[in-house]
């Protein structure tokens, strides 16, 4: 396992990098399977991440996001059993300005989602709000995202950092 203190130094060392903004690095599917894995966070435990520890003894749960820089949508993806059930959330995102570097803030709409069950969606607009994201750090294979406020029903809090990679890296 990484250890937090040089982890959170690297995360520092992209943030201050402040990389070109590329939305290509986004991603360019909506697809779950096409997530890109959350591997290390930072800040108050997200609620995605509490969920997909649950079983962690039995099962190897992903979670993650895949977002659609065409379409600007993203789906939020997190196993509890592996992909017999999982959360999803879906919604959509829009750039609050036109900065060019990282840091990139953007406004989050989440309009629907809930869990799947052996393939049957329970999804509703329950959980649904808006949210705010930061985008520190990304290229090809890693992204660096902040939550500058809490999200709705505090699935993320204020602080919360996570280190994606892109599944293909996985294979």
């Amino acid at each position: 396992m990484a250890d937090p203190v040089e982890v959170d130094a690297l995360i520092a060392e992209l943030a201050a990098a402040r990389v070109p903004f590329r939305a290509d690095c986004l991603g360019d599917t909506a697809d779950p399977s096409a997530i890109w894995r959350a591997v290390y966070s930072s800040g108050r435990t997200p609620r995605w991440e509490r969920n997909a520890k649950l079983l962690s003894g039995f099962v190897q749960n992903r979670a993650g996001q895949a977002y659609d820089a065409k379409s600007q949508r993203v789906c939020n993806y997190g196993e509890v059993l592996g992909s017999s059930v999982y959360f999803t959330a879906e919604g959509s995102y829009s750039a609050v300005d036109g900065a060019r570097r990282c840091p990139k803030d953007f406004n989050v709409r989440i309009e629907q989602g809930g869990f799947v069950l052996l393939g049957k969606p329970f999804v509703s607009g329950a959980i649904s709000g808006p949210g705010y994201l930061r985008v520190l750090y990304l290229d090809e294979d890693v992204r660096v995202f902040e939550s500058p406020t809490d999200s709705p029903d505090k699935w993320e809090e204020a602080g919360l950092r996570v280190v994606q990679v892109n599944e293909r890296n996985f294979a």
